[in-house]
């Protein structure tokens, strides 16, 4: 909020800001065009705070999204970095597989440390999106001669990645805290959780319809927001208040 021009409106019921950044960061700047909001309506009720990326040109996001990570992990240390260099894992082919949306959220907390954390992505081929990730969870079982978590639930498979922060590794610092990451996929989106209680819980509530699009109060929220924004932050203040 430091450069750019904002509107703000409050009424009883909402706070919204809205407008154009001339922030310096490119990956950011970079989000010039018209936006997709398919995948709000999937969030769960117990979402406290969520970023959503969008646009119809994301691949010119994409390549400035990983010039700056770059320029990041230059001067930060990943303990996966090694076993990155071994599988041949290259961010940019995951960035290949996302379509036009991405979404990262935080769920509700019962203590100030209880961190959930959920990753989305709307992926262009789902069939192509899991033989990437599975062969990847299968590499990394071989490399590590271990076994590999799986654990069939709702008509899909719940796999386990054990690499740290993986999200991070294409998403940047927006996209940390997932020490674990187990993922699954629903329609055309992949979805990761750093727990996988937390996950079951999320398909749990797209099958039970408790989510933004299903419930009468979201909606109305929803009804407030800048449709053609190409990065939102949404901010429950009541399920945010431990975050």
């Amino acid at each position: 909020f430091n450069s750019g021009h904002y509107t703000f409106h409050i009424d009883s019921n909402f706070i919204h800001i809205s407008g154009s950044s001339y922030a310096n960061k490119k990956w950011l700047s970079s989000h010039k065009n018209e936006s997709s909001s398919d995948m709000v309506s999937i969030f769960p009720e117990n979402t406290a705070l969520a970023y959503h990326i969008s646009s119809s040109d994301i691949d010119s996001w994409k390549k400035s999204s990983l010039a700056h990570i770059k320029i990041i992990q230059s001067t930060s240390q990943n303990p996966e970095e090694d076993l990155y260099k071994k599988l041949d894992f290259d961010p940019e082919k995951v960035m290949d597989l996302i379509d036009d949306e991405i979404g990262i959220l935080e769920l509700e907390r019962e203590t100030n440390r209880d961190s959930k954390k959920i990753c989305i992505l709307k992926v262009k081929d789902i069939g192509n999106t899991l033989s990437f990730f599975n062969q990847l969870t299968e590499k990394i079982a071989k490399h590590r001669k271990d076994s590999i978590y799986l654990e069939p639930y709702s008509k899909n498979e719940i796999r386990y990645l054990p690499l740290n922060n993986f999200p991070e590794t294409f998403l940047g610092e927006l996209a940390d805290g997932f020490r674990d990451c187990f993922y699954i996929n629903y329609k055309n989106f992949l979805i990761f959780s750093n727990n996988l209680m937390e996950l079951k819980q999320f398909i749990s509530s797209i099958n039970n319809e408790n989510t933004w699009g299903k419930s009468l109060y979201m909606n109305n929220f929803l009804q407030h927001i800048n449709h053609s924004a190409n990065f939102s932050l949404f901010v429950n203040i009541p399920r945010a208040k431990n975050i």
